[in-house]
């Protein structure tokens, strides 16, 4: 795992089982939080998963000294072991506009493996000029979805909810 360039999201492994997973992952956002902007903590609890968890960090320098810092550190009475992970954490695509689902990412690489025998998708997440089949923005149709990115963290549900009702209200207004 020495090859893998660093990036925001940090792997954990040796992460005590017993604990439940809401309790490890505020214990791992409190103990990684100190090194900088926690983003995201993922950590399931299925058997190949057991003892493992991601880090997701709002930048590269924030990930790479936790990295160095907690690497060993006795977290439950068991030695941390981390890296950086192998791939793009969902939370880090989605804040860069390039979040692709679970479903549709895993149908893109086989056909990719199998010598690009799939449907290109080109356009504004696949690199080209092209336009995206069933993208309706990026194929210039209009759409009625609205798509927020890099919101403040202070900006909630609750808050995204209202302001979006408000803007309903001014429309029936003529505002």
């Amino acid at each position: 795992m020495g090859d893998i360039p660093p990036n925001q999201t940090l792997y954990v492994q040796n992460l005590p089982d017993k604990l439940k997973k809401e309790a490890l992952k505020k214990q791992l956002y409190m103990a990684f939080s100190a090194y900088g902007r926690v983003i995201d903590v993922v950590a399931c609890k299925g058997n190949n998963l057991r003892g493992q968890a991601w880090v997701v960090y709002d930048s590269v320098g924030s990930a790479t000294t936790a990295l160095r810092s907690l690497q060993g550190f006795q977290f439950f009475g068991r030695p941390l072991r981390i890296f950086f992970a192998t791939g793009k954490s969902d939370a880090v695509a989605l804040r860069q506009g390039q979040y692709e689902p679970k479903a549709k990412r895993q149908k893109r690489e086989k056909a990719e493996r199998e010598g690009g025998k799939g449907k290109e998708t080109e356009g504004p997440r696949g690199g080209g000029g092209e336009k995206v089949k069933g993208n309706p923005v990026a194929s210039g149709e209009v759409s009625s979805m609205l798509m927020a990115q890099d919101l403040p963290a202070e900006i909630n549900d609750e808050v995204r909810v209202e302001r979006i009702g408000r803007r309903e209200e001014d429309e029936e207004e003529g505002l």
